[in-house]
């Protein structure tokens, strides 16, 4: 399906970064002598921690609710209506991979992708599509729609 496409190349360019990463930092004589990482790196820890609230907040008053409330009376208005609020969340995971390959790059220390890249994937597996469970909450709440 269309959401399994872009959850997985989304995923897959947290990997593009690593390459990229790797290949830029593999010469540490041009490293910059970066003092911005000490300021940025508790910065981007903090943006990294919250972004699971934030895209747990979100999906829910994006689709969560509304599907509770009975807002969505169809499994078609049902997957349209779900598209955004994963995009958000995946777009959300994705930013994490990317403060660790800014890190990377300033620093040419390749540790900060690491433990970024982790935390990036621990958050696309949490929000990763799952339409058949959703579709089965909306079933529960419409069982006359079940065919």
């Amino acid at each position: 399906s269309t959401m399994w496409f872009v959850w997985g190349s989304l995923l897959a360019s947290v990997f593009i970064y690593g390459i990229v990463g790797y290949i830029v930092t593999s010469d540490p004589s041009e490293a910059l002598n970066s003092e911005v990482v000490p300021t940025l790196f508790p910065i981007f820890i903090i943006l990294s921690v919250l972004i699971l609230p934030l895209a747990l907040f979100l999906r829910k008053m994006m689709l969560y609710g509304p599907l509770e409330n009975g807002a969505i009376e169809t499994t078609e208005q049902l997957r349209a209506r779900a598209f955004t609020p994963y995009m958000i969340s995946w777009a959300l995971s994705e930013s994490v991979a990317i403060y660790g390959f800014l890190l990377t790059f300033l620093s040419y220390n390749m540790d900060y992708y690491y433990g970024f890249t982790a935390w990036s994937i621990v958050l696309f597996a949490i929000f990763r599509p799952n339409m058949p469970a959703l579709e089965e909450k909306f079933y529960r709440r419409n069982p006359e729609l079940r065919n």
